[in-house]
């Protein structure tokens, strides 16, 4: 069951490595970060679950259209099986260009979904592929599979309840 607290957003708390592009728009402040490392699930302060304020400009910018909204969750849904089946056998098979273009996969579309705690661990795996620490990726695997499990709950449940809810 999802808290309710994990759906409210709030200021994440992002610890940087490297040079870190500035992105003053603050709605997708994790897509433009190539080297943004998000907190470890078990730290204080990771992301929430979702932020709804991006899944209430998305649905401004569909013209208030609650089906158009339906339809690109479902379509983000139904497209995060083969993710991270990609991803997974990217970085088992120790194929990094494709392991770090399947993070970087990740990372856009769950910012565009508003999925921040999801989003944050493909740009922490993203990081770990580009810093050449190869051997941390495999971890961050199970990780990602349970934050997209939970993600996926809460996009189905918005999804079914409408933002309003």
């Amino acid at each position: 069951m999802i808290a309710a607290q994990d759906l409210i957003r709030r200021q994440p708390e992002y610890r940087f490595e490297g040079r870190c592009p500035v992105n003053d728009s603050g709605l997708a402040n994790v897509v433009n970060i190539p080297l943004l490392t998000a907190p470890a699930p078990g730290d204080a302060g990771h992301p929430p679950l979702l932020d709804l304020l991006v899944l209430e400009v998305l649905l401004a910018e569909l013209d208030q259209d609650d089906a158009g909204l339906d339809a690109f969750l479902e379509a983000f849904m139904s497209l995060w099986p083969e993710r991270l089946r990609r991803v997974e056998k990217s970085i088992t098979a120790g194929d990094h260009a494709a392991g770090f273009d399947s993070a970087l996969s990740i990372k856009v579309s769950c910012s565009m979904v508003g999925a921040s705690r999801l989003s944050a661990c493909g740009a922490r795996l993203e990081s770990l592929i580009q810093a050449k620490r190869f051997d941390e990726a495999p971890a961050m695997l199970e990780t990602l599979r349970t934050v997209g499990e939970q993600t996926l709950s809460a996009l189905a449940a918005v999804r079914d309840r409408g933002l309003a809810a």
